[in-house]
């Protein structure tokens, strides 16, 4: 019954970790509502992800930034690679936007 509702995906990393989705949306769409919904300038948006799923929303963004251990195809969609999960690599990223601005 819940897959009625929902698109259910399975981390490729993790496959202890499922992401449930209503059909047809992606995290790239959730960017493209925030664009609009706040006024955000597209060429200020950055995403950090490190995911199967976090793919589209990291081509979309004017700045997609994955972490290092990532799956290859999460990697191969960033514009930077920041440290590992377990040296706080999204946290890095984000203090250090010189690393990764264009």
């Amino acid at each position: 019954r819940f897959g009625e509702y929902f698109e259910v995906h399975y981390a490729k990393v993790n496959p202890q970790t499922l992401r449930c989705m209503l059909p047809g949306t992606s995290k790239a769409n959730g960017i493209m509502l925030a664009e609009k919904l706040l006024s955000i300038r597209h060429e200020d948006t950055v995403a950090i992800g490190d995911y199967d799923d976090d793919i589209s929303m990291i081509r979309y963004a004017a700045v997609g930034i994955t972490l290092a251990g990532a799956l290859q195809e999460t990697i191969d969609a960033a514009d930077f690679v920041s440290k590992p999960l377990s040296e706080a690599g999204t946290g890095y990223a984000i203090l250090h936007p010189e690393l990764w601005e264009k």
